[in-house]
Protein backbone atom coordinates (compact mmCIF):
# COMPACT_ATOMS: atom_id res chain seq x y z
CA UNK A 1 0.00 0.00 0.00
CA UNK A 2 1.27 3.26 -1.20
CA UNK A 3 -0.78 5.30 1.09
CA UNK A 4 1.11 4.17 4.30
CA UNK A 5 4.52 4.28 3.09
CA UNK A 6 5.13 7.96 4.95
CA UNK A 7 4.66 5.91 8.41
CA UNK A 8 7.29 3.11 7.36
CA UNK A 9 10.06 5.76 6.62
CA UNK A 10 9.90 7.52 9.94
CA UNK A 11 9.53 3.84 11.79
CA UNK A 12 13.01 3.69 10.06
CA UNK A 13 14.57 6.92 11.67
CA UNK A 14 12.85 6.77 14.90
CA UNK A 15 15.64 4.28 16.08
CA UNK A 16 18.61 6.68 15.38
CA UNK A 17 16.70 9.65 16.68
CA UNK A 18 16.11 7.66 19.66
CA UNK A 19 19.66 6.63 20.36
CA UNK A 20 21.08 10.10 20.09
CA UNK A 21 18.22 11.41 22.58
CA UNK A 22 19.33 9.03 24.65
CA UNK A 23 23.17 9.95 24.81
CA UNK A 24 22.31 13.37 25.21
CA UNK A 25 20.20 13.20 28.07
CA UNK A 26 23.20 10.82 29.45
CA UNK A 27 25.59 13.34 29.05
CA UNK A 28 23.31 16.14 30.30
CA UNK A 29 22.71 14.21 33.86
CA UNK A 30 26.56 13.47 33.91
CA UNK A 31 27.40 17.67 33.70
CA UNK A 32 24.28 18.23 36.48
CA UNK A 33 25.87 15.34 38.54
CA UNK A 34 22.27 13.53 38.77
CA UNK A 35 23.90 10.18 38.70
CA UNK A 36 23.34 9.66 42.63
CA UNK A 37 20.16 6.54 42.39
CA UNK A 38 17.04 6.37 44.67
CA UNK A 39 16.67 8.76 47.30
CA UNK A 40 19.32 10.53 47.23
CA UNK A 41 18.38 11.79 43.71
CA UNK A 42 15.11 12.53 44.63
CA UNK A 43 16.87 14.56 47.81
CA UNK A 44 18.82 16.22 44.83
CA UNK A 45 16.13 16.82 42.85
CA UNK A 46 14.13 18.74 44.87
CA UNK A 47 16.59 21.32 46.29
CA UNK A 48 17.65 22.20 42.53
CA UNK A 49 13.50 22.83 42.32
CA UNK A 50 13.49 25.22 45.18
CA UNK A 51 17.17 26.89 44.03
CA UNK A 52 15.73 27.60 41.10
CA UNK A 53 14.85 31.48 40.69
CA UNK A 54 12.32 32.99 38.69
CA UNK A 55 11.16 36.61 39.20
CA UNK A 56 7.70 36.23 38.36
CA UNK A 57 7.25 32.74 37.31
CA UNK A 58 3.65 32.19 35.63
CA UNK A 59 3.27 29.73 38.23
CA UNK A 60 3.80 31.93 41.34
CA UNK A 61 0.86 33.89 40.31
CA UNK A 62 -1.28 30.93 39.80
CA UNK A 63 -0.04 29.29 43.06
CA UNK A 64 -1.50 32.45 45.19
CA UNK A 65 -4.93 33.68 45.19
CA UNK A 66 -4.41 36.08 47.72
CA UNK A 67 -3.92 36.45 51.79
CA UNK A 68 -5.85 35.56 53.68
CA UNK A 69 -6.69 38.34 56.26
CA UNK A 70 -8.53 37.53 59.36
CA UNK A 71 -7.72 38.35 62.73
CA UNK A 72 -6.14 34.74 63.59
CA UNK A 73 -3.88 35.47 60.51
CA UNK A 74 -2.30 38.60 62.10
CA UNK A 75 -1.75 37.18 65.07
CA UNK A 76 0.28 34.57 63.42
CA UNK A 77 1.92 36.76 61.19
CA UNK A 78 3.35 37.95 64.46
CA UNK A 79 5.21 34.75 65.06
CA UNK A 80 6.44 34.82 61.09
CA UNK A 81 3.83 32.71 59.94
CA UNK A 82 1.79 33.96 56.99
CA UNK A 83 -1.56 32.87 55.43
CA UNK A 84 -2.17 32.90 51.97
CA UNK A 85 -5.82 31.39 49.96
CA UNK A 86 -3.62 29.18 46.90
CA UNK A 87 -5.29 27.91 44.11
CA UNK A 88 -7.16 24.22 45.00
CA UNK A 89 -4.45 21.88 43.00
CA UNK A 90 -1.61 23.85 44.71
CA UNK A 91 1.47 22.06 45.99
CA UNK A 92 3.55 22.35 49.15
CA UNK A 93 6.74 23.02 46.58
CA UNK A 94 4.62 25.00 44.26
CA UNK A 95 3.44 27.78 47.15
CA UNK A 96 7.08 27.43 48.78
CA UNK A 97 8.31 28.43 45.65
CA UNK A 98 6.01 31.02 44.76
CA UNK A 99 6.45 33.00 48.07
CA UNK A 100 10.33 32.81 47.94
CA UNK A 101 9.85 34.65 44.54
CA UNK A 102 6.97 37.08 44.85
CA UNK A 103 8.23 38.37 48.44
CA UNK A 104 11.58 37.66 48.59
CA UNK A 105 11.66 36.27 52.02
CA UNK A 106 12.87 32.32 52.55
CA UNK A 107 10.51 29.78 53.75
CA UNK A 108 10.88 26.97 55.75
CA UNK A 109 7.91 24.99 55.96
CA UNK A 110 3.88 24.83 54.42
CA UNK A 111 1.25 23.49 56.14
CA UNK A 112 -2.39 23.43 53.61
CA UNK A 113 -5.68 23.06 55.06
CA UNK A 114 -8.87 22.66 52.67
CA UNK A 115 -11.51 24.32 53.99
CA UNK A 116 -14.99 22.25 53.27
CA UNK A 117 -18.17 24.30 51.69
CA UNK A 118 -20.83 25.42 54.14
CA UNK A 119 -24.54 25.53 53.61
CA UNK A 120 -25.71 29.04 54.63
CA UNK A 121 -29.41 30.32 54.75
CA UNK A 122 -31.01 33.93 54.50
CA UNK A 123 -34.68 33.72 55.20
CA UNK A 124 -36.07 31.21 53.61
CA UNK A 125 -33.18 31.30 50.56
CA UNK A 126 -30.64 28.82 50.97
CA UNK A 127 -27.41 28.80 49.52
CA UNK A 128 -23.56 27.48 49.84
CA UNK A 129 -21.03 29.10 50.62
CA UNK A 130 -17.83 28.01 48.77
CA UNK A 131 -14.90 25.77 50.09
CA UNK A 132 -11.21 26.99 49.71
CA UNK A 133 -7.98 26.20 50.34
CA UNK A 134 -5.38 27.98 52.69
CA UNK A 135 -1.68 27.64 53.21
CA UNK A 136 -0.06 28.84 56.43
CA UNK A 137 3.70 29.76 55.45
CA UNK A 138 6.55 30.07 58.31
CA UNK A 139 8.89 31.98 57.04
CA UNK A 140 12.74 32.03 58.69
CA UNK A 141 13.28 34.15 62.05
CA UNK A 142 14.13 37.69 61.37
CA UNK A 143 11.93 38.34 58.02
CA UNK A 144 8.70 39.13 57.48
CA UNK A 145 6.10 39.78 54.69
CA UNK A 146 4.52 43.21 54.45
CA UNK A 147 0.45 42.18 53.49
CA UNK A 148 0.21 46.03 52.95
CA UNK A 149 2.38 46.84 49.67
CA UNK A 150 2.37 43.49 48.32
Amino acid sequence: MALLDFLKRKDQQRPAEKESLSDTRDTQREKKGKSLGGAQGKQQEKKEILTKEKKGSATSYSALLSPHVTEKASILASKNVYVFRVAPGATKLEIMRAVRELYSVPVEKVNIVRIPSKKIRVGRRQGVKRGFKKAMVTVSQGHQIDMITS
